[in-house]
């Protein structure tokens, strides 16, 4: 009987890569949105307020597993924004030592 209640506090507990791929998919949708933007002072601007702006609909999204006691997924959801926020550190760094950061005009 104990191996069953693991596996039913398991199920409850929600599942960490469910978290990740969630927030990866609201992150490629946000880039796509941005992607698509005709103006190049807003897509600019997009890209370097990325790291910032993903937490609008990564921090929701935490909440919103948190309420129904889904502890992995929000670590996954969390774990992937710390993921892309290093990436977009990584990407802003390198383009101003480049000097090829977008024209905000």
């Amino acid at each position: 009987m104990g191996v069953l209640d693991y596996q039913l506090d398991q199920i409850e507990k929600g599942n960490f890569w469910n978290g990740i791929t969630l927030a990866f998919l609201c992150q490629f949708g946000y880039l796509l949105f941005i992607y698509e933007l005709n103006w190049q002072a807003a897509r600019g601007l997009g890209y370097l307020l990325f790291a910032l702006i993903q937490f609008f609909y990564l921090f929701p999204l935490a909440v919103f597993y948190k309420r129904r006691n889904q502890e992995l997924t929000v670590n996954g959801v969390i774990i992937a924004g710390v993921i892309s926020l290093l990436a977009a550190a990584v990407w802003f760094g390198c383009a101003a030592v480049h000097g090829m950061l977008p024209q905000i005009t």
